[in-house]
Order: C-alpha cells, then structure tokens, then sequence
C-alpha cells in the first residue's frame, strides 16, 4: 500500500490578515483627529480685560441642527452649548487671545453663543 502524501494548499489566511490589518491602519490614519484639550483662552469680564487688547468678535455653535419635532426652543442642553463655547473658543485663540467675554447666546435651529476675544500680556 503506497501512501500518498495530499498536497497542502497555499494559506490565504496570513494575506487577508495582511490586508485587513492594512485597512484599518490606512482607515485610522485618514480619520480625522479631534483635540483632546481646550484652548488655552480663559473666561473673564470687563474688569479683567480692562487693560488687554481687543481682537474682535467671535461666535460659535453646535454642529447639529434640530428640527422643531426634535427640540423646541430652550430645551437645548448644556453639553450643546459647550459645543457652541468650545467652537468659540478655537476661534479666539485663532486670534491670539487669551481671554475672552461672553455677550450672548441664541437658541435657533441650533445654540450659539458670542463672546469678545481679548490679548492680555499679563
């Protein structure tokens, strides 16, 4: 009796692990990064940006917009307008400030607020 030895097919398993670890490398790499820390732009009043230079106005909002079935005015939440602040407050050390005033909010399709931006040297 002959003993015939089967022939082993070539493995593809060790190229599809190639070719997913890949993908997921290339799809990670490519995904947008979001900023972990806030801007280095402090709240104040007017008192404390008396003696400061005034860059100029700068607003942000949330990214969503919500419809009247979904939210009505004033239902907003707090983490939506920290959204909004937070855009804000990129803008504001776009400008170089180092402070800013806040002067108001509005409760559209979307919350928003506005705020002065300010440079302190001190």
């Amino acid at each position: 009796m002959c003993i015939r030895e089967i022939p082993r097919r070539a493995s593809f398993y060790p190229a599809i692990r190639v070719l997913v670890s890949t993908a997921i490398l290339l799809f990670i790499g490519c995904a947008p990064t979001l900023s972990t820390h806030a801007p280095d732009v402090q709240p104040a009043d007017m008192k404390t940006v008396a003696n400061c230079k005034y860059l100029g106005e700068v607003s942000g909002c949330d990214k969503e917009k919500y419809t009247a079935d979904r939210r009505t005015a004033g239902e907003y939440s707090e983490i939506q307008f920290q959204n909004a602040r937070y855009e804000a407050l990129l803008k504001a050390a776009s400008l170089g400030s180092t402070h800013i005033v806040w002067t108001g909010q509005t409760q559209g399709d979307r919350p928003c607020v506005r705020g002065k931006a300010y440079k302190c040297l001190d």
